[in-house]
């Protein structure tokens, strides 16, 4: 604080929410012993955004040379129930100019955040101008998507359930041509209604359910692999696997410019991994890791999978160096494809599921995953994978198996009418059902549902925890 004591703050124009105290400030008061309590005390960051967001604040700008915060701000936001929040960065790695502070600037135009153009463009010769007001030359290259023949029948099975759901018997029994009364009609309507409703919320809900289906990568030209690339491979290896593939990428990634960097089985913690990649002062153009590969425990965390804990440390390790370079990480047996291909190593598919993660809060640091086999196929795939390491695959999520790529898809499951009728209202919970995200909206909505039919215990999952809002009282509730 004596180092401090000379700061004189001074009132200011624009109003400041203080992670410090939790509440609006006056900045005169952002004093030494404000900057101290700043260092020493918890970061009210969440209750901060929750306030603001109860305020009426819709709009949140990360000011930073690369968003760190965004995706807790986005997930903050949500949780509180702000409908559609706007939330980005200012700039980015790699893209620290003026540039990228204007495309920034119309992401938030286009979401319906005014923006003064004028101000931001006042050194230049840019200046706004009216569109022509004639329309646009232009030339269609879309398909048109043809009319399917409709089912022979379907206006006349329209008609008939436009009467049953109005529940007209007599225009019911006109339509059937008279043969059956009336008054015969009112001990089937209720029936004919009810699988009427179930039959179309059938088919609404079938429209949400998707499942996960892997489909060949077809041929693509391959690219090249230029520049540096680093390949982190497990320095004590435990089998066979890790080290067979670690010589197949060896020969696979450019010779010239290719880095090997062992991590050792007691140096796989985040400082550890750091100080290795830190040591490589040349540009990396990508990385490909082998350390999900690696059997066994951490040794003080018997429970975690040392490649998965591995891993882990990689990624932070790459976003604390500054590395700006695709990592591409490497299991084996983690997925299926199909009926007949056996997932060989579950633990690894925690390599996956924190892929996902990574994809989307670091995108920088991400490449992809690729599963391989226990043994190198003998025409293994190579000029499909140099594709999904140069990107030219398009492809994030890949399987090797035999000589074909497998890419990982998301695709529409709708019921099958037997598998339909057999579940509609048939469903119960028992046990433990676990429900992430279960303090929010719609976890708790879940949970309820859960509890009360005959879920034996429901767990509760979410970020901020028995923190949340209305946590406890739901936990409660659902106890």
């Amino acid at each position: 604080m004596a180092d401090l004591a000379g700061i004189r703050p001074r009132s200011g124009t624009v109003a400041v929410w203080s992670t410090v105290t939790g509440a609006w400030i006056d900045t005169a008061s952002m004093d030494g012993a404000y900057w101290a309590s700043n260092l020493r005390e918890t970061v009210r960051f969440e209750e901060a955004v929750r306030g603001l967001a109860a305020a009426g604040h819709g709009v949140f700008v990360e000011v930073s040379p690369h968003p760190v915060l965004t995706a807790a701000i986005q997930a903050t936001l949500e949780d509180a129930g702000v409908p559609e929040p706007v939330v980005t960065g200012t700039l980015r790695r790699g893209q620290g100019g003026l540039a990228r502070l204007h495309t920034s600037l119309a992401e938030v135009f286009v979401r319906g955040v005014p923006v003064a153009w004028a101000a931001a463009y006042r050194d230049s010769a840019v200046e706004r101008v009216a569109l022509p007001t004639y329309a646009f030359q232009r030339e269609r290259f879309w398909l048109d998507t043809g009319e399917n023949a409709p089912p022979v029948g379907t206006a006349a099975d329209g008609a008939f359930w436009d009467l049953v759901e109005a529940g007209d018997r007599d225009a019911l029994s006109a339509a059937l041509g008279g043969g059956v009364p009336a008054e015969s009609l009112d001990a089937v309507l209720p029936a004919l209604t009810s699988w009427w409703d179930r039959r179309r919320s059938g088919a609404t809900t079938d429209a949400w359910r998707h499942r996960i289906a892997w489909r060949p990568v077809g041929g693509t030209q391959a690219g090249r692999l230029t520049g540096s690339w680093l390949l982190v491979v497990p320095e004590e290896s435990t089998g066979h696997e890790s080290t067979d593939w670690a010589s197949w990428f060896a020969q696979v990634l450019p010779a010239d410019g290719l880095r090997v960097l062992p991590v050792g089985r007691t140096g796989a913690d985040r400082d550890a991994v750091r100080t290795l990649v830190a040591g490589d002062r040349e540009p990396i153009a990508g990385i490909v890791s082998l350390l999900p590969l690696a059997e066994g425990p951490v040794e003080a965390r018997p429970s975690v999978p040392w490649g998965v804990a591995a891993t882990v440390a990689l990624v932070q390790s790459l976003d604390d160096a500054g590395v700006v370079a695709p990592l591409w990480s490497v299991t084996g047996g983690a997925v299926s494809i199909g009926a007949d291909d056996t997932v060989r190593a579950p633990e690894q598919a925690q390599v996956w599921g924190f892929g996902g993660i990574v994809a989307a809060e670091l995108p920088d640091v991400w490449g992809g995953l690729i599963d391989v086999p226990a043994e190198i196929p003998a025409e293994a795939p190579t000029e499909r994978i140099i594709a999904v390491l140069t990107g030219t695959a398009g492809e994030s999520e890949v399987a090797v198996r035999g000589s074909q790529v497998w890419g990982r898809r998301l695709v529409r499951a709708p019921r099958d009418a037997a598998t339909a009728a057999s579940v509609v209202g048939s469903w119960r919970p028992s046990g433990t059902v676990l429900v992430t995200g279960g303090t929010g909206a719609l976890g708790g909505h879940v949970a309820r549902w859960a509890a009360a039919r005959g879920a034996e215990h429901v767990l509760l999952v979410s970020r901020s925890g028995e923190a949340a809002p209305g946590a406890a009282a739901l936990a409660a509730e659902v106890a």
